[in-house]
């Protein structure tokens, strides 16, 4: 992180995120929210954006009638089918309708074509998962879509990360567990994991805790802003005047809203929380620069 985001970072009115273990981790049989977003516009009228030819060239050429493609089309449906488009229509015609007469190739049949070079290249093409699945697997525990994209905007912005450790772990075990997320996500290490004693408290609603943890980072209470799924955590830090965000996870039983400055249903939420308090960046979380070229500068 450079300097100048350091200083920015140090003049936010959020200066630190603090990130229940039970938020960032997905719940036994939770599911995704389903999206409500429809299509608007022509796509959801049934209407297409581009012109309607007069003329349909795929029906002609499902008719099987060859000679009746113009000059252009009679190249485009040999290169599309891997022939030569070399010659005239006399030749191109010839060419192609015995193509047009062959039997359709079914997707079944594209699947046995390709299902074999597909398997001999996956292992060098694909030397690794998707940055999402690796998200998913990398870790020994089952993290929120988003997690990493989450963390690294956060720590792009100069704030600090704090990791409030799940109920009953010894504290040498959830200062390993957040090492090995934040080596699993390959990003730097949480700033700190809250004490045992003081993540108990915190638990259990007391207001007075969360102020103590904000001590310890020499910040106001109002400074933090603390995410989690848990009513009595989210309470401890409206107690404090801290900022709070609600995590409505998608589980049978929890609670659609409680009492909360933000109330998110994905960890992507926390991002907008952050906006909310700090202000819209457009910084996006890599350290490329976009120019109107196409070039990417680091």
């Amino acid at each position: 992180m450079s300097l100048a985001w350091a200083a920015l970072g140090k003049a936010l009115p959020c200066r630190a995120l603090v990130l229940d273990w039970r938020a960032l981790t997905l719940a036994h049989g939770e599911s995704a929210w389903p999206d409500g977003h429809s299509a608007r516009g022509a796509a959801a009228a049934g209407l297409s954006t581009r012109h309607t030819p007069l003329r349909h060239t795929a029906a002609v050429v499902g008719a099987g009638r060859a000679d009746a493609l113009l000059l252009h089309e009679l190249r485009e449906e040999l290169a599309r089918r891997g022939a030569s488009t070399v010659g005239g229509r006399r030749e191109l015609v010839e060419r192609l309708q015995p193509l047009l007469d062959a039997p359709p190739l079914l997707a079944a049949g594209v699947r046995e074509k390709y299902a074999a070079r597909v398997a001999a290249k996956l292992a060098h093409s694909l030397p690794r998962q998707g940055a999402a699945e690796e998200e998913r697997r990398g870790a020994r525990w089952n993290v929120q879509p988003g997690l990493r994209e989450l963390l690294q905007y956060v720590e792009m912005r100069g704030m600090a990360r704090l990791l409030l450790p799940a109920e009953g772990l010894p504290p040498a075990e959830a200062r390993r567990g957040a090492e090995e997320l934040a080596a699993a996500l390959k990003l730097s290490p949480f700033c700190g994991v809250v004490p045992a004693e003081l993540a108990e408290a915190v638990r259990g609603g007391e207001g007075a805790a969360v102020e103590r943890l904000a001590g310890s980072l020499e910040l106001e209470p109002w400074r933090l802003l603390l995410v989690s799924d848990h009513r009595a955590t989210v309470g401890a830090a409206r107690e404090a005047r801290a900022c709070s965000c609600y995590f409505a996870k998608n589980v049978e039983g929890a609670a659609a809203r409680i009492p909360a400055d933000f109330v998110i249903k994905t960890i992507a939420g926390v991002k907008d929380a952050i906006e909310e308090l700090n202000g819209v960046t457009f910084r996006s979380p890599d350290t490329e620069i976009k120019t109107k070229y196409g070039v990417n500068c680091t």
